[in-house]
């Protein structure tokens, strides 16, 4: 065995350990987590783990104000990515649920909203946000930001791919298979399975299944 590889399962150790040790102190038990350096977890009482995952270096999961914060077995959230239901005690978020095998990249930002669902064997690209809620703003009399939000949440198939720098808006439901370039913006309606979309909006480039 190499010394890089040594190196690495010496890393994931003191995360398994430093993981451990934070639940113990908090003394609410929820499966196995590898905790970076720095990593936070907030309102622990609403994560479920359906096995081992994998929280990055100075990344934050924020499961207070939510119905909960379910993660398959091999989930992994980059470091420094923030993984929050909702930022505000007078809004209850539905949660957000985490197939198998989801991974987020460094700096993510994944909300809550109205609902997020996630398929098995995602993989999402650095600095991909993702918000399942929007802000009113019909009444030009009010402040924006005492408008309130709304919202239907997102969904996202099995097995896509989600390039660097992507923006998934409110409503948006993607369907198995779907690639989705780098720096694309998708909007609230449905992508069709194994389509590949690129742009801003998002539109069709073509089929994963045509050469």
């Amino acid at each position: 065995m190499s010394r890089d590889q040594l190196s690495r399962y010496f890393e994931l150790f003191v995360m398994l350990v430093r993981g451990t040790i934070y639940q113990i102190v908090g003394l609410h038990w929820r499966g196995w987590i590898l905790l970076g350096p720095g990593a936070r977890i907030r309102g622990m009482k609403n994560v479920h783990l359906k096995g081992v995952i994998k929280i990055g270096a100075y990344a934050l999961l924020d499961a207070r104000f939510c119905h909960g914060i379910t993660l398959g077995n091999r989930c992994s959230i980059g470091d420094y990515s923030v993984m929050r239901a909702s930022g505000s005690e007078k809004f209850i978020s539905p949660g957000i649920r985490l197939g198998n095998h989801v991974t987020f990249g460094p700096y993510c930002n994944i909300g809550g909203g109205y609902g997020m669902e996630i398929g098995d064997n995602c993989i999402f690209g650095p600095y991909v946000s993702l918000h399942p809620e929007g802000h009113n703003f019909s009444d030009p009399e009010i402040p924006i930001r005492d408008q309130g939000i709304s919202g239907t949440g997102i969904k996202i198939k099995e097995d896509c791919w989600f390039g660097a720098k992507v923006c998934v808006l409110d409503g948006a439901v993607v369907e198995k298979g779907c690639v989705i370039a780098a720096g694309a913006v998708l909007t609230g309606k449905t992508f069709e399975p194994d389509g590949i979309y690129l742009g801003v909006p998002a539109r069709w480039f073509k089929s994963r299944t045509v050469a």
